[in-house]
């Protein structure tokens, strides 16, 4: 289990490695990355101060800045979120050319033998469809974190500021979620891992058929 995660930490190393080209889009996109989690964090308490307004009938310039801050961090998490999305593709797609093209070069430099011990169906499939899940699954799981993280600490800030008491009581749970979640955590990888595996074995399959079609046919 610890040359697994080893191995998995070693593989994250290089992912970043590759990855240090675009550290000027990536440290842009993870500003609006933080922006757009931040906004997120004050939806709830304003969407809250926007219904107390109507319920208790509050002043009428309470009621307009309410209305005119929940639209405000509403639109700027959409649009910071949504701008987020676009600067970490373009990064994710230049990850990608680079994990293909280092796999390829790696395949050109491999002696005769290795060809014939690896299914040339299965090599393609890690160059076409195993590379393009590694690079946007590792990106788009550290966005996620980061952005959890941050509506975590801001949320949990918001809710001690306003009611400690309620604040614990919302805690009470979440050791029972964090297991929850690791569980499903390590099912869905074992999952993605079986996914991948099988999906190779059919990319084999099918190159192996169509190429014997003619063969086949012309008997």
């Amino acid at each position: 289990l610890q040359s697994k995660r080893k191995d998995e930490l070693h593989v994250l190393k290089r992912l970043f490695k590759y990855s240090l080209a675009d550290w000027k889009i990536i440290t842009f996109g993870t500003i609006l990355l933080l922006g757009a989690a931040l906004s997120e964090v004050f939806v709830p308490l304003y969407t809250g101060r926007l219904l107390s307004s109507v319920a208790f009938k509050e002043a009428w310039l309470q009621f307009q800045h309410n209305l005119i801050m929940f639209v405000v961090v509403n639109f700027s998490g959409g649009f910071l979120g949504g701008f987020r999305m676009g600067i970490f593709s373009i990064c994710i797609s230049r990850l990608n050319i680079r994990l293909r093209t280092k796999l390829f070069q790696s395949y050109l430099k491999q002696e005769i033998g290795f060809f014939d011990t690896h299914e040339s169906g299965k090599l393609l499939s890690r160059l076409n469809h195993d590379t393009q899940i590694m690079s946007s699954t590792v990106a788009n799981n550290i966005a996620q974190c980061i952005g959890a993280l941050v509506r975590f600490i801001g949320t949990l800030i918001m809710m001690i500021k306003l009611s400690i008491h309620l604040t614990i009581a919302c805690l009470i749970g979440a050791p029972l979620i964090l297991i929850v979640a690791k569980i499903s955590g390590s099912a869905h990888g074992r999952i993605s891992e079986k996914v991948q595996n099988l999906s190779a074995e059919a990319f084999e399959i099918a190159e192996e058929t169509i190429q014997t079609i003619r063969t086949v046919r012309s008997f």
